[in-house]
């Protein structure tokens, strides 16, 4: 199963992402899972473990161009 992180945003806006392979504390799209972004106001975005489906577009569309790739294009 997909490991799925959470950021809220002051705003109140949440975003789930897919978490990077191995250790990274990257999403699948590149989004900084980490919390080291910080924003003009000074604060950073912590992402957190959740269980909700990811809402991501650009995660999603990796996974969607994903699964258009046929085993034989690649070893």
């Amino acid at each position: 199963m997909a490991i799925k992180e959470k950021i809220t945003f002051e705003n109140k806006n949440t975003i789930i992402h897919f978490r990077g392979t191995g250790q990274s504390d990257y999403g699948l799209c590149g989004a900084d899972l980490a919390g080291d972004t910080i924003h003009e106001n000074g604060k950073y975005d912590n992402a957190e473990q959740t269980t909700e489906k990811v809402n991501c577009e650009d995660c999603i569309g990796i996974v969607n161009y994903c699964k258009g790739i046929k085993r034989a294009e690649y070893k």
